[in-house]
């Protein structure tokens, strides 16, 4: 199947400062910041253009504004810092080094594609300049150090009622633990055979989806 779509994205404004300033004939420093405005992200819509007459469109019941598939981002407004040095070493050699802290626009929502976190950048770089023909050369190379390690925790969302990872932790905690009692239910030996044993893992395992099934209708309700 296949329908014509599009996915209306809002660029965020930003605004950057620097400076610089040349300590003697050989080292130069630089600073900077940059503010960024990604609340304007909220979310990650694919719409139709096609109407409700689209196949994909009818083949999941969709009608009206709604989009063919969402994706809560909810990101948030950042910061960047940044320092620099170059130090010209000879009128043709130059080395360049530099540092930033890069706050992550991730907030709540961390979807597998960007499973984002705070990070240092960390940079080197050197310059080479011919000083009759003015051509230069650069190259560089750098490095990102994440501040931690980022869980994604993308679920099935709803488009006016995203599911954020913390409503789901506890019923997901507590089916996992009925998981080793049902298993040792389950274990048919010669001083527990016939049936009952299969019923009790049954009715256990159907306890916990009967937890889950409630849950979410409390949620969605």
């Amino acid at each position: 199947m296949k329908e014509a779509a599009s996915v209306p994205l809002a660029i965020p404004e930003s605004i950057t400062v620097g400076a610089r300033h040349q300590l003697n004939d050989s080292v130069t420093v630089l600073a900077g910041a940059t503010y960024a405005r990604w609340s304007r992200f909220e979310g990650l819509d694919v719409f139709s253009t096609e109407g409700d007459g689209g196949q994909i469109s009818q083949a999941l019941g969709r009608t009206g504004d709604k989009p063919l598939s969402h994706v809560t981002e909810k990101w948030q407004n950042t910061w960047q810092f940044n320092v620099g040095g170059i130090w010209q070493a000879t009128p043709a050699w130059a080395f360049k080094a530099g540092y930033a802290w890069d706050e992550s626009p991730v907030g709540e929502f961390v979807t597998a594609r960007v499973p984002s976190s705070d990070r240092h950048w960390l940079t080197l770089g050197t310059q080479w300049k011919d000083a009759q023909s003015g051509w230069t050369v650069d190259a560089a190379i750098g490095t990102l150090l994440f501040v931690d390690d980022p869980k994604v925790n993308e679920f099935v969302y709803k488009y006016d009622a995203p599911i954020p990872e913390a409503f789901f932790r506890p019923v997901i905690e507590d089916f996992v633990d009925r998981i080793p009692f049902a298993e040792r239910v389950w274990q048919i030996s010669p001083g527990h055979t016939g049936p009952h044993s299969e019923q009790n893992a049954f009715d256990c395992f159907a306890q916990t989806c009967l937890v889950i099934q409630t849950e979410l209708k409390q949620y969605f309700s």
